[in-house]
């Protein structure tokens, strides 16, 4: 903690506004000098400290520099170059130097070829442009690894990636989309030495934006550069693996980029829980297969053309065990559960896009989507409930198979017209979604609850039939002008029309003719519902090169009329609400940037939660819908700070979030008399969520390598209802990180890191009981090359978890090893020897949080297994 604040003081140190100022002219003519570089120089080593630029009246301001002696070094094609000495002095502030004079160089530029070193990021007022080239990487990393060095993005073990925060909409190649609406597909399939450049893009965002509640006039982009090189070429990587167990490993990837058309080719497959793709492993056991296509096109100068396609097959054998308190009143309650779950998922998604340029001002998109969807479950469950005297309540077993089968098509339209006043735009975006799905559910239970008048048992035979078909038109209109030089007027209206037929019966098995079909019309329903809601938007935007704003106000109109086949009269929701939003920015020089914003946003109740029949699926947790459910409001607020030197490389941010909730939509519980669980929707207001980030990224470049630092820490209250009354959660969570990575070209890496992550919570009705709980890291990942073509690798984790109850502390070693060996002449082959979870140690243990429980859960990995894999790389010239 000492070392990450004393780091993070520096460099609030190193951003006092103190900078030199200047103007560079001819010598001659005396005009001024557009583009000139001026690149500030240490005096001591003649290290860069600042690079600039000067501006259409030939001045320039380097900002960033402490007191020091240093040496202006001005270049400018066709002059002679300047050397010109500085010495800065903080008390001064600005120092103003005056004018510098330049001088035409005889020497004619035929036949010269000028070498000079790019710098490592390039900022503008709405991209950053990382070199990949600055960063060593491993031979062979792939996307997500570079990704993961570059200052300011997040990528989560999901694969979702953030940049200071915002998820990133999607990823495209040298300008063209690539895999449409996942962007997650790049991350473990693209080789960084194809990559020239990664660009992080500020998008206008399209009309649909109306929709999020979001303010923002743009959305992140991330834009991955080819290398000249490798374009017109075939890349790619074939790879398979064997382990004793019948555990396997393969990948076949392919691709092809070109100014006219790129095509990708990937498929890939295990049952090891992702380890040879570098990620941690999922909990469980799991078999995935993964296949997808991506294929774009330029027609031509007016047309362009994007498909991808990607099936993925997933089974995971899941056995965990839990022990959860609940505490309700001044009671507490025990569960015990062991559980076995087998599960397997089919999804099959096809998406087309056309962008097409009509003319000079219309531009025209068309997004097309189909998906099917197939999957199955089988759980079973082993329960036990003790009272707070450690009274048996009830025990018994739980075996639920379900299936769904679920199709889906969507199209959006989406039409701009750019008018010849500069900033007046009207745009216009039509989208249909029609949605099928069709599920059961056998449900058999055997239950025994003990009450005072004695034992009491509960037996369920049961199958659930769900039929849902929901249908949802938008349409969004957008217009934006002008009305002072660098403000505009934006008005916007949005139309949700959705209609939804949905039925739920249940019928008890008939031991006689041994079928389902008994119905059971307390635990059936139909339903034919119509959500519209028409949303209103008039606010005013101002995006400059240094300064930007946005204020809008949102009005919309919600219509929910709800029939029941099984309830007299309709439910009906009629309400109007109104949304705020406001956003405010500003772009200090040298890539350092301020931002603030607040957004209130509606949620909705869902189906499920208001649907009036009980679900008796789980023996020991009832659960009733709510049909006259209230919507729900949040108000974010969020404050950012970001700061990256474009010649040092450092980076900060700093942010602070705050979430505050009215009319929330949670579960209220109520204890029936056999002291099960009853729970139903209801309305509370007075949760809040307040957060704190931190990061810091050092490099340090004469030793080749880079300090990474991150805290975070955040203040909850989460509201709850326990047989009437209200109460609530307050929890207070902390985090520190600390991680070093070095690399020596491509023959040596190591990369460690530590952190440790404390939670406290404390419910309103148990003063008493204050929970508090920690877990601890360390990784440390060594990677070497050696002669004879041959390279190792060593991976070891250590982790601790404390404060948890009985078997849940535990102190887990993790170590992994890898030797392989270069194959061919042209080394484009590999044999690999991979051994995982040496130590035999491997386990899952979380934490889950509730707003009046605490739940505890071990969940079964994959352990020690060995694997042989031979690796064939595809290097196209």
């Amino acid at each position: 903690m000492f070392v990450v604040t004393f780091c993070n003081l520096q460099l609030l140190a190193q951003s006092i506004e103190v900078a030199i100022k200047g103007r560079i002219y001819d010598g001659e003519s005396k005009e001024s000098l557009v583009g000139a570089t001026v690149t500030c120089l240490f005096a001591k080593d003649s290290s860069r400290a600042v690079v600039g630029i000067t501006d259409k009246n030939g001045e320039f301001l380097l900002n960033e520099l402490s007191e020091d002696f240093y040496y202006l070094n001005v270049t400018y094609i066709g002059y002679k170059p300047v050397v010109f000495p500085v010495r800065m002095k903080l008390s001064r502030g600005v120092n103003y130097i005056g004018d510098i004079s330049m001088l035409r160089s005889d020497v004619k530029l035929v036949g010269i070829s000028v070498v000079g070193s790019e710098a490592a990021v390039r900022i503008t007022r709405d991209t950053m442009e990382f070199r990949s080239s600055y960063y060593h990487m491993r031979e062979h990393s792939v996307l997500g690894d570079l990704l993961r060095r570059i200052p300011g993005i997040q990528i989560a073990q999901d694969g979702t990636i953030r940049i200071n925060g915002e998820i990133v909409k999607s990823i495209m190649v040298d300008g063209k989309s690539f895999f449409i609406n996942d962007p997650k597909v790049a991350l473990r399939n693209l080789h960084v030495d194809m990559v020239d450049k990664v660009q992080l893009i500020n998008r206008k965002a399209k009309g649909g934006d109306i929709f999020s509640g979001e303010n923002s006039p743009t959305e992140k982009v991330i834009n991955i550069t080819i290398k000249k090189d490798r374009q017109n070429a075939w890349d790619g990587e074939i790879m398979g693996g064997f382990a004793i167990g019948d555990r396997f490993a393969m990948k076949a990837n392919i691709n092809r980029f070109r100014d006219v058309d790129q095509i990708a080719i990937f498929t890939s497959g295990d049952n090891v829980n992702g380890y040879l793709e570098g990620l941690e492993g999922n909990a469980g056991i799991s078999r995935k297969l993964t296949h997808s296509l991506n294929y774009s096109r330029s027609i031509n100068d007016k047309v362009g053309f994007n498909a991808s396609y990607i099936i993925q097959d997933l089974n995971v054998d899941e056995s965990k065990t839990s022990f959860q308190k609940s505490y309700i009143d001044d009671t507490n309650y025990y569960y015990n559960q062991r559980y076995k779950q087998l599960s397997e998922t089919k999804i099959y998604n096809l998406n087309t896009k056309w962008d097409i340029k009509l003319d000079s001002n219309w531009t025209l998109s068309i997004v097309n989507n189909f998906g099917l969807s197939k999957a199955s479950n089988l759980m079973t469950n082993y329960h036990v409930s003790y009272g707070d005297r450690s009274q048996m309540l009830d025990t018994g077993w739980l075996t639920n198979r379900a299936s769904r089968n679920g199709s889906s098509f969507s199209n959006s339209v989406f039409i701009e017209r750019q008018f010849n006043s500069d900033g007046h735009r009207l745009g216009v975006m039509l989208s249909y979604t029609n949605y099928i799905s069709r599920e059961r559910n056998y449900n058999l239970s055997n239950t025994s609850f003990l009450t005072n008048q004695g034992r009491y048992w509960d037996t369920l035979n049961t199958l659930g039939a769900v039929f849902n078909k929901p249908k949802t038109l938008q349409l969004a209109i957008t217009h934006s002008i002008k009305i002072l030089p660098k403000v505009s007027l934006v008005s916007s209206y949005g139309l949700v029309r959705s209609y939804n037929h949905y039925d739920f019966t249940t019928t008890d098995f008939n031991y006689l003719d041994n079928k389902y079909d008994r119905p059971i019309d307390s635990l059936s329903a139909g339903f034919s519902s119509t959500f519209v809601s028409n949303i209103f938007r008039i606010g005013i935007s101002s995006a400059g090169e240094k300064f930007e704003y946005g204020v809008s106000l949102n009005a919309s109109r919600i219509s929910y009329n709800t029939c029941y086949s099984n309830i007299k009269g309709d439910v009906k929701l009629l309400n109007w609400v109104f949304l705020p939003t406001s956003y405010l920015g500003y772009n200090f020089n040298n890539g350092r940037r301020v931002r603030f914003s607040f957004a209130a946003s509606s949620v909705l109740p869902t189906v499920e939660q208001m649907r009036p029949v009980p679900d008796y699926s789980n023996p020991l947790v009832i659960k009733y819908g709510n049909p006259n459910i209230n919507i729900g409001k949040v108000n974010t607020y969020s404050l950012s700070y970001n700061a990256l030197n474009s010649v040092t490389m450092k980076y900060f941010s700093v942010s602070a979030n705050g979430s505050f909730f009215k009319n929330q939509i949670i579960n209220g519980i109520w204890i029936d008399s056999l002291k099960r669980q009853v729970i139903q929707p209801v309305n509370i207001t007075g949760s809040y969520s307040i957060g704190i980030n931190i990061e810091s990224n050092f490099p340090l470049k004469k030793q080749r390598s880079t300090i990474n630092a991150s805290s975070a820490v955040n203040f909850a209250r989460n509201m709850s209802i326990a047989n009437g009354f209200e109460g609530y959660g307050q929890s207070i969570s902390f985090s520190q990180s600390l991680s070093y990575i070095y690399s020596y070209k491509d023959l040596l890496s190591i990369m460690t890191g530590t952190g440790i992550s404390y939670y406290k919570v404390r419910y309103s009705d148990q003063d008493n009981n204050i929970r508090g709980y920690f877990t601890y890291s360390f990784t440390l990942d060594f990677n070497a090359k050696m002669p004879l073509g041959l390279s190792a690798g060593v991976g070891f984790g250590y982790s601790i978890y404390g404060g948890r109850g009985g078997d849940f502390n535990s102190s887990l070693p993790m170590l992994n090893a890898n030797i392989s060996k270069q194959l061919f002449s042209n080394h484009n082959g590999a044999i690999r020897l991979s051994a995982f979870d040496i130590l035999k140690s491997n386990l899952s243990i979380n934490r889950n949080i509730g707003s009046n429980f605490i739940e505890d859960v071990k969940i079964n990995v994959l352990q020690r297994f060995f694997m042989v894999s031979f690796i064939y790389y595809i290097k196209g010239k």
